[in-house]
């Protein structure tokens, strides 16, 4: 994956970027993927047409001496194996993966000397979820004495893409500048893939039944479960998919073990230790979770630079 923030730095500094008009308005992505709200007295850039970059949009705050020193940026990833997943099956399945801890160990592999997590978790945005981290890390660009910034990154996944916003200050104005970076994250809206729009309407999303062996009870499942032996069942004496969607079945808890996707129904005695929603085709969360370790690595590498570009 493109190191992201390095690029909008490399690309900020070649020119690589084309100015638009600093009005205060909504920003309509060219290619359909998000909307957002440029804050009144704003700069914005987009890409040029030829560039490589995830980047999509930077934005940069006022020149006023006020408020200067703030910058946002949006960065797309394409996720072609994620178009036909349901915005609640990737909300579960991400939301299982990008927790405290995960936060905790990208900054810990990171490299970056004293980054201090100051915030972290998930929050609803219009029906979804949408992760989110916000550090402080220690700041110096070439020759300037080192200081603080603070950046906050939040990240959207959506069918067909992971979307990502971050905005960065220094820390001492980080609380000034917190009312327009918020403002940028509530107009954030990322836009699906169209053609699962135009789809015909799927069905409705599946449940798992759990036959139960003799003497014991039947459970039907309808959201992914780390610990099926917890519900008080023991072997299985078999399991039925009814619905649109598969799932995938594992012997161990956590997901562990041997792992098997089944989309019908089967009649044999079973042990099983836990089970969840099969979202498809060929993603694997935790590979998309290292791609949001990378990005957001990169990102608060970046931060001085930003500030940096933020207040020219």
């Amino acid at each position: 994956m493109v190191r992201v923030a390095f690029s909008v730095l490399s690309l900020l500094l070649l020119g690589s970027f084309a100015a638009t008009a600093a009005e205060p308005k909504l920003y309509r992505d060219m290619d359909g993927r998000f909307i957002v709200n440029v804050p009144d007295g704003w700069t914005a850039t987009v890409p040029k047409a030829d560039s490589e970059s995830e980047i999509a949009l930077m934005m940069a705050s006022s020149a006023d001496e006020k408020v200067k020193g703030g910058a946002c940026f949006v960065a797309v990833k394409q996720m072609s194996n994620t178009r036909d997943a349901a915005q609640a099956d990737l909300d579960e399945a991400f939301g299982e993966v990008m927790n405290d801890k995960f936060w905790k160990s990208v900054f810990a592999a990171s490299g970056i000397k004293d980054a201090k997590i100051e915030n972290s978790g998930n929050r609803m945005q219009k029906g979804r979820k949408v992760f989110y981290v916000v550090a402080t890390v220690t700041a110096q660009d070439g020759g300037s004495a080192p200081e603080l910034a603070t950046g906050r990154q939040e990240v959207h996944p959506v069918p067909g893409s992971l979307q990502f916003v971050q905005c960065v200050a220094a820390k001492s104005i980080y609380k000034q500048m917190e009312p327009a970076f918020n403002a940028i994250f509530a107009s954030f809206e990322p836009k699906p893939n169209q053609l699962i729009v135009e789809a015909p309407a799927k069905g409705t999303p599946s449940v798992l039944t759990l036959a139960a062996s003799e003497g014991g009870t039947t459970r039907i499942i309808a959201q992914n479960t780390a610990n099926v032996p917890a519900l008080g069942t023991g072997v299985t004496a078999g399991i039925a998919v009814a619905g649109s969607g598969a799932w995938e079945i594992c012997e161990g808890v956590n997901y562990s073990g041997t792992c098997s996707v089944v989309t019908g129904e089967t009649a044999q005695p079973l042990r099983i230790g836990s089970v969840r929603r099969y979202i498809g085709g060929e993603l694997d969360v935790k590979s998309a979770a290292a791609a949001i370790a990378e990005t957001t690595t990169a990102a608060f590498k970046s931060a001085p630079a930003t500030i940096q570009q933020a207040k020219r």
